[in-house]
Parts: structure tokens; sequence; C-alpha cells
């Protein structure tokens, strides 16, 4: 029963710090978007030579 007990407790400890990381509005992705599409063409070669937001 312990260790249930512990186990649970680990699974949510684990799933609020990855949930804390999560970007639930996509800002990131808006930046990049914003700053590498223009008019429904990707700019690949500029995406490509700045990858800081990508990771």
């Amino acid at each position: 029963m312990k260790k249930r007990v512990f186990c649970l407790s680990l699974a949510a400890l684990v799933s609020t710090v990855f949930a804390a990381e999560f970007d639930a509005d996509h800002a990131v992705f808006g930046k990049i978007l914003k700053r590498f599409v223009e008019d429904a063409r990707v700019d690949f070669a500029g995406l490509k030579s700045d990858t800081k937001d990508l990771k």
C-alpha cells in the first residue's frame, strides 16, 4: 500500500513539473511563424540558421 501511494505521489509530482514547462498557448510556435512565414511561404534558410527558439 505504501509503495502504491509513493508511486502515485511521484507520478503526480513529475506530471506537474512537465505541465509547468508546456506552452499551452503555443507562444513560441507563433513567434517562429511570425518570423519565418510570409504569404504562406516559409523561409527555411532563415529558420535553419536561427534555431534558438526551436529547442
